[in-house]
Parts: C-alpha cells; sequence; structure tokens
C-alpha cells in the first residue's frame, strides 16, 4: 500500500492515506464497502478531509498517494441518495452527486 499521513487543518487529528489500494471508479456504497476490505479502521475521508488531501497533494505539490485528475469519494452525506465528492483538478466541490456515479476512492484512518 501507498501510505502516507497529513494533519487534518484546523486540528491535531492526523490520517494515513492510501489512495492506491482501490484504482477503480466505485458508486457510493461500494466505495465505503472497498475501504472497509482494506482493515481496520479505513473508510472514505470526510468532505474536510479530502479537500485537504487534495490542498496537500494538488496544490502543494506534496507526494500523497497516486492521485488521478478527477472526482474523489468523501464520506460526507447529503441525504439517502446524495453525497459530497471534491473534483481533483479544481478542487471544486459538488455536494450533490447520487450516490449510484462512480467516482475514485481514496481511502484513510486515523493515524496514531
Amino acid at each position: 500500500m501507498n501510505k502516507n499521513i497529513i494533519e487534518v487543518s484546523g486540528t491535531k487529528n492526523k490520517i494515513e492515506i492510501d489512495s492506491k489500494s482501490i484504482s477503480e471508479q466505485l458508486n457510493w456504497d461500494d466505495a465505503k464497502k472497498a475501504c472497509e476490505k482494506l482493515g481496520e479502521g479505513w473508510r472514505l475521508p470526510t468532505n474536510k478531509e479530502l479537500y485537504d488531501i487534495y490542498f496537500a497533494s494538488q496544490i502543494m505539490g506534496e507526494k500523497i498517494g497516486d492521485f488521478v485528475i478527477g472526482d474523489y469519494w468523501s464520506s460526507t452525506e447529503i441525504s439517502e441518495y446524495f453525497a459530497c465528492s471534491i473534483e481533483f483538478e479544481s478542487g471544486v466541490e459538488d455536494d450533490d452527486v447520487h450516490k449510484e456515479n462512480e467516482y475514485y476512492v481514496c481511502a484513510v484512518r486515523d493515524s496514531k
């Protein structure tokens, strides 16, 4: 696994990032399941965590994982049918994405 650790802005929390193990695009439910299959504690990042990952990897140029230009799921739900994503070219957040859409997945877990 390709792992990296970043601090979540505005907190003292750190997350470990694994962007390489799940290389296909998945719908939101399958993305959540794929993260959980990686082992204990792996999950989709919150919208805030995902934006911090985008900012560090795409704006600051830090080598964090193997991200591609495209939309990535966050764990932030809007409703039963919609969730949030972030586009990794522009950093634009979309908060009305239908969960059946297929987007890229970045797994994270809390770091010790």
